[in-house]
């Protein structure tokens, strides 16, 4: 068990990626480190000191073989020096590799040391810190905080199988909120799931709003109503559903007679429906009861007032 010696943090807080969290008693692990880095400085002081032995017996190897060569030593010295310098390179290698060794020891120790500080892995918002508090003990498994992302907030939406062709990614998507009655936000398909749920024969997907942008007012685990919008039009030319025809033509009012007028439409929403040609702006519609009337009646205009 590890006990909780700092919390810098509490729930609501802001952090960015990096930032400590909470700070566990590490006393034990410090006090290791410090024996760690105390036998690294020995280390490197007898690697300093086989150095020097070893200079000193490549020097006396130096001066006896040039005895040697004048005959004023014998090859039994020189092979003295020679054994002596030999184990001097030995210990000089040993020292390195001690010092190595102990440099190694030291930086595992550190990495342990610094998972002793919980820092957090994204910018986030502090969602929960169960209700912990300072000298609590936690083991290995123990929740400490929760953080979530919430400059930019992701909703699941369901389609239905036979809708899957509509769907695309990048599509805009208009969503609102219960809680926040008469405010609308948008977003964007950023996520098709590869598969069919087979128990309910749908396809996930996931809209990506930048809540950032609204000035954080989306919280997550709100529920929110969904529109994918499939097309967008900006100024659209728009008649009333009603006005539509069984074979999709609109009666006009033209010279004072009806006539049959061609359109090609586009999306529709709320009653009304776009018209991308056949019509111009200002031109009068019967918007009911136009299957029942006969292209060429002549038509009056009669204002009633209310």
């Amino acid at each position: 068990d590890l006990r909780i010696d700092n919390l810098v943090v509490a729930k609501g807080d802001l952090v960015e990626a990096g930032d400590t969290l909470v700070v566990l008693d590490s006393r034990n692990q410090e006090a290791e480190y410090n024996s760690m880095q105390a036998q690294v400085a020995v280390s490197k002081a007898e690697l300093s000191q086989s150095a020097v032995t070893l200079a000193d017996a490549k020097r006396e190897l130096d001066r006896y073989g040039r005895l040697r060569k004048s005959g004023y030593a014998t090859q039994q010295e020189y092979d003295t020096r020679s054994t002596t310098y030999q184990a001097a390179v030995a210990a000089n290698a040993k020292a390195a590799a001690q010092v190595k060794q102990a440099q190694a020891n030291l930086d595992a120790q550190a990495v342990l040391l610094s998972e002793y500080q919980l820092k957090a892995p994204i910018k986030g918002v502090i969602l929960d810190d169960y209700d912990l508090t300072l000298g609590a003990l936690v083991k290995d498994a123990t929740n400490v905080l929760r953080i979530g992302r919430v400059d930019r907030l992701k909703a699941r939406v369901d389609i239905p199988e036979r809708d899957m062709g509509r769907l695309r990614l990048g599509m805009d998507a208009v969503l609102t909120f219960e809680s926040l009655s008469g405010q609308t936000f948008y977003g964007t398909v950023t996520l098709i799931d590869p598969y069919i749920n087979t128990s309910t024969r749908t396809i996930g997907a996931e809209i990506t709003v930048d809540n950032q942008a609204t000035g954080f007012k989306l919280r997550p685990g709100m529920f929110a109503r969904v529109l994918l919008v499939e097309t967008s039009e900006e100024n659209p030319l728009v008649i009333p559903t009603e006005a539509l025809r069984a074979d999709g033509s609109v009666m006009v009012i033209r010279d004072g007679k009806a006539a049959i007028q061609k359109v090609v439409t586009g999306a529709a929403t709320g009653g009304m429906v776009t018209v991308s040609d056949g019509l111009q702006i200002g031109e009068d519609v019967v918007v009911s009861g136009g299957n029942n009337v006969a292209e060429g009646t002549e038509v009056d205009f009669v204002i009633t007032a209310e």
